[in-house]
């Protein structure tokens, strides 16, 4: 048996994004479909290599200043795409920066009994994914990041609340 052969394509996101998202899938990431990363980069692949002139009205690298590799297999290269185009970047950098807002959300959520202290929890979890604080991501916004997810969390389960006499009368 032969050696699979890979591809690899690099999309530009945030630093502490490619730091959470390697130390979760690998660096780089294998794009099949067994994880959600996997299954998004493969809707939004393309064989299409054109750009528009007007590029720099849907596209703003400015804040991107790293990037992720992603792994495509042969199969992946010849049959789906091998290209990101650069409007479907945007949408798999907010796709990945939901999910980090989530797993900050849930790490403080499930350890806020340990340690009450919202600021230190959110210093452990950059930690742990090896996120540099004022280098990558300062932490007035990880912590604003993880406040406005809680908000918006309980705000869901507010309404839930108040409406939970009126779904089955």
């Amino acid at each position: 048996m032969g050696a699979y052969k890979y591809y690899l394509v690099k999309v530009p996101c945030k630093r502490y994004i490619r730091k959470f998202i390697t130390s979760i899938f690998g660096d780089p990431v294998k794009a099949d479909r067994s994880s959600s990363v996997g299954c998004f980069l493969n809707s939004i692949l393309t064989k299409n290599t054109y750009e528009s002139r007007n590029i720099g009205d849907v596209f703003d690298t400015k804040y991107m200043h790293d990037h992720i590799p992603f792994m495509i297999n042969k199969f992946q290269f010849t049959h789906i795409g091998f290209d990101v185009p650069k409007d479907k970047v945007l949408e798999l950098n907010r796709y990945l920066e939901n999910m980090f807002e989530e797993m900050l959300y849930s790490y403080c959520h499930v350890r806020i009994d340990i340690n009450p202290e919202r600021k230190k929890l959110i210093e452990e979890f950059v930690r742990l994914y090896k996120i540099e604080v004022d280098e990558d991501i300062s932490m007035d916004a990880l912590v604003k990041m993880e406040y406005r997810f809680r908000k918006g969390i309980e705000k869901k389960h507010m309404v839930i609340t108040e409406n939970a006499g009126t779904l089955f009368p």
